[in-house]
């Protein structure tokens, strides 16, 4: 573009701003409110798409142990749950371990645990299991509550489900939100 056709064009506008001013300045607000909103919530669903994919990634199966487990048996569960496909990390939970991750977790409500007799511990041996796609968790799972030497294999099953739903929501809530105001 030429600086002549340039500058002819810089000098309508300033006309136009001056004997337009009222309305070029609501045509100015107007789309800069329009930037501002559609700014927003941009920021809205990109968020909630982070907040739900982290939720996502935070989803472990705990798998509670037999209590008469020898250590080999013990190692050998752990060596077939690593060697699972779909399985990120598997980290192994004593029962004393438990009892203080269960002690942080009540806080001032530990007297709750007053009841049982000095060395007396409830809590089963387990491993953390993080599988690597959380659409993968229902299956681990139910593969893991069938092997040999595993009382129970927990994930919070409902809970799941739920937060899988609100997520595919969120994503879908996002995407029309963004096509509405494209």
């Amino acid at each position: 573009m030429k600086f002549r056709t340039l500058e002819y064009f810089i000098r309508e506008v300033i006309i136009s701003l001056k004997r337009n001013n009222w309305m070029s300045f609501a045509s100015i607000g107007t789309v800069a409110v329009s930037l501002f909103v559609l700014g927003v919530f941009l920021l809205l669903v990109l968020n909630m798409n982070r907040m739900a994919s982290t939720l996502e990634s935070q989803v472990q199966i705990a798998v509670y142990l037999e209590d008469n487990l020898s250590g080999k048996e013990k190692d050998r569960l752990e060596e077939v749950l690593k060697d699972m496909s779909g399985i990120q990390s598997v980290k192994y939970v004593d029962k004393e371990e438990a009892l203080v991750k269960l002690k942080e977790r009540l806080g001032e409500q530990q007297y709750l645990l007053n009841a049982m007799e000095d060395g007396e511990n409830p809590l089963p041996d387990a491993f953390e299991v993080t599988v690597k796609l959380p659409e993968l968790v229902q299956t681990a799972a139910a593969s893991i509550q069938e092997m040999d030497g595993v009382a129970e294999a927990k994930y919070g099953q409902d809970v799941v489900e739920h937060l899988f739903d609100i997520t595919r929501l969120v994503r879908i809530f996002g995407l029309l939100l963004m096509v509405l105001l494209t």
